[in-house]
């Protein structure tokens, strides 16, 4: 019984941290109410199995509501991260998919325990045939399938900063996803298997949820560090003059600026009202301008920001020395 709340725990573990690691708040709340939800659900279903009676079917049948509700908070860290406001439409309809399984269980079943495949409970009260449960079992596959789905869209229309905080959490949730359909599609006979693979694999995913925000500052690090062994082995770019950002039309000079301040594309994106691509055409023509032409997008990045920053206290420069005498 303890050691499958081994992964819960590690769910409830990382986003009570997540803070401390420099996770948004919105990953941080998903993470722990992942953990708790599965935490009681694995608890009840020890209770149900103890019980006898219409009690023992009432308790089931919650726990199976806060197993698969606890996927709901899958669908939504798959929405919010790294540090976006969920669709309220997606967690929603989330949300009713959770609630449909359970509901459909309680009123056919029996339906396996989630903590001992081998043992049925319930139903609650007999109205719908047997069959109907395996239907409402769907929502258990189709939840992190979903989060999947979402996560994988979201990552290929993100920008370069976001990705790499991005890229470790998919693969942790692809392992989630797999063993999830595997669980219920191998049935009771493999499920030690199952189990065990379970264990092992599904506390990659709040560690890497919780890690990511690090991973995204790390690579940013390596991506200034190397530009900066880059420039050291380059001859002296010339000096940026106020002339290089008269060349920039005003939209582009207000991305430009934006970027100074440390936003990512998302953020100005959003600050400005444009489509992400746009975002992404205005800071490849800025690049195009200023000359630059290093393979990397967050070289690049860097150099246009010290170009612009240069520009700026040059043309400051010059109106010093106008106002005096």
């Amino acid at each position: 019984m303890l050691q499958i709340l081994i992964a819960p725990a590690c769910f409830l573990v990382a986003g009570l941290i997540g803070h401390l690691l420099g996770t948004p708040a919105r990953v941080a709340g998903g993470l722990a109410a992942l953990g708790s939800a599965h935490l009681l659900a694995f608890l009840g279903a020890g209770q149900a199995l103890a019980s006898d009676g219409a009690m023992a079917g009432w308790v089931h049948v919650a726990s199976q509501l806060l197993f698969v509700g606890g996927f709901v908070a899958l669908v939504w860290l798959a929405a919010a991260y790294p540090d976006e406001k969920p669709s309220p439409k997606v967690v929603t309809a989330a949300a009713l998919l959770a609630v449909t399984g359970p509901v459909l269980a309680a009123m056919s079943g029996p339906t396996p325990s989630i903590i001992d495949a081998d043992r049925e409970l319930g139903p609650v009260v007999q109205l719908l045939p047997e069959g109907v449960a395996n239907l409402g079992g769907l929502a258990l596959v189709l939840l992190p399938v979903l989060a999947l789905v979402l996560f994988v869209v979201r990552y290929r229309r993100a920008g370069a900063d976001d990705r790499a905080a991005m890229r470790w959490p998919i693969a942790g949730l692809g392992v989630v996803a797999g063993l999830v359909l595997l669980g219920v599609v191998a049935g009771s006979r493999y499920d030690n298997a199952v189990t065990w693979m379970w264990l092992l694999a599904a506390p990659v995913l709040p560690l890497t949820l919780a890690l990511g925000p690090v991973l995204r500052r790390l690579d940013s690090m390596t991506g200034e560090l190397a530009h900066l062994r880059d420039a050291a082995r380059r001859p002296p770019r010339p000096e940026a003059t106020p002339e290089a950002l008269a060349r920039l039309t005003p939209r582009e000079l207000t991305v430009l600026r934006a970027m100074a301040e440390g936003l990512s594309n998302p953020e100005i994106a959003k600050s400005m009202h444009l489509s992400l691509s746009s975002v992404e055409k205005h800071a490849t023509s800025i690049f195009r301008k200023f000359g630059l032409t290093d393979a990397t997008q967050g070289h690049r990045r860097v150099s246009a920001v010290v170009t612009y920053r240069d520009a700026v206290e040059s043309a400051r420069d010059e109106r010093q020395d106008e106002v005096r005498p």
